[in-house]
Order: structure tokens, then C-alpha cells, then sequence
């Protein structure tokens, strides 16, 4: 992602770097370097999410804000349900059976979420919960499970396609959209947190 973004969005007064959340405000450089962060769909990737958060307020000068979205339910079949299939599935179970996920999803209230924010040293957090409902063709959703399915690590690149065919055709029976064929419906949920440091 650096890379294309450096290819395709270069300017003079950009700069491109690579850095663990949990860590970025050890860095002295950065540390109440900055007016505003973003930090859009990370923080479900590891489990030290209010490390990340304290880190991230780290790098803001004082009344610096941010704004998080973070991935708070997952309801549909991407966590529970797909899971479940795989390890049950005659082909696919022998490769995932002792998969764990590598996802931690936030799952907290807009009261818990403030409260988690305060706790990190951030003056104030406004939270909202928001919705949202993608219409996914086949090869949207395929490429979504490529991309963020742990699983899909775990398969044998000469068998990819048969897997992502079996995952597309199990998802369109279960959640197919019956007034637009041959699209899935998936739902989750997200956290927008604008907050103050």
C-alpha cells in the first residue's frame, strides 16, 4: 500500500512510513509532532488496542484530534459463521482446523468506547455506531475473503480458486440477495470516534 501510494500520490511535502500503532509515539520525532491523525479499519489487527490508543495520542500536540474508525461487530458470516464452515468443511477442515483469528474486533457500546478513550489520556471522544450494508458480486467477495480471511493464508495456492469457489458458492446460499442476483449481502458495523487529545 506505501508503495502505491508513493507511485501514485508523491508530493514534495509528503512523506510515506511504515510503523507499528502500539509503537508509534516511542518515536521522539513524532512525539507531539502532530495537529491530526487518522487511523481508519487498524486497530482490529492486534490485540493491544488501547496501547495503540495512548501511542496514537502520543504523537498529537496538545488539542490535537483524530479521527477512528474502527471495526466493532462482525455479524454477518466473516467471523463466526465462515469459520465454523471451514473447519466443518470435508476439504478445507484439515487445513484450517487449528486456526485462530488474528481479528479483534472492538465490540464495545458509545459509552464504554468514551470511557476507554478518557482512560487512555484522551480528553474527549465522540462516538457514533454506523451500519453498514455492502452488495458484494462474486468477485468482490472473493477478493474481500482473499484479503482479510486468516484462513485464506492457510490454503495451498494451487487449490485458491477451488477454496474461494466453495466460500463464494456457501456465502451466495446463505446470504444471497434476492433482489439482485448472484450478489451477497454483508453487513458489519463500525465505531467513527472524533477525539481530542
Amino acid at each position: 500500500m506505501v508503495a502505491v501510494a508513493v507511485k501514485t500520490n508523491s508530493a514534495p511535502n509528503v512523506t510515506y512510513s511504515q510503523w507499528d500503532a502500539r509503537a508509534v509515539g516511542d518515536n521522539q520525532d513524532w512525539r507531539e509532532g502532530f495537529d491530526k491523525a487518522v487511523c481508519f479499519f487498524v486497530l482490529h489487527w492486534f490485540p493491544e488496542q488501547t496501547q495503540a490508543l495512548r501511542s496514537i495520542s502520543a504523537c498529537l500536540k496538545p488539542g490535537g484530534q483524530a479521527l477512528l474508525i474502527i471495526d466493532n461487530h462482525d455479524d454477518l458470516f466473516i467471523l463466526n459463521q465462515v469459520t465454523s464452515f471451514l473447519k466443518s468443511h470435508e476439504k478445507w477442515g484439515a487445513f484450517v482446523q487449528d486456526y485462530k483469528s488474528s481479528l479483534f474486533m472492538w465490540n464495545l457500546s458509545v459509552q464504554e468506547t468514551q470511557k476507554v478513550f478518557k482512560e487512555c489520556g484522551w480528553a474527549e471522544a465522540k462516538c457514533e455506531v454506523r451500519r453498514h450494508e455492502l452488495l458484494l458480486s462474486e468477485i468482490q467477495l472473493k477478493l474481500l475473503l482473499k484479503t482479510n480471511l486468516g484462513e485464506t493464508q492457510l490454503i495451498p495456492a494451487a487449490a485458491l480458486e477451488d477454496y474461494l469457489q466453495d466460500l463464494w458458492q456457501w456465502a451466495l446460499d446463505r446470504y444471497g440477495d434476492k433482489s439482485q442476483p448472484r450478489h451477497v449481502l454483508y453487513g458489519y458495523e463500525s465505531m467513527v470516534v472524533h477525539a481530542w487529545k
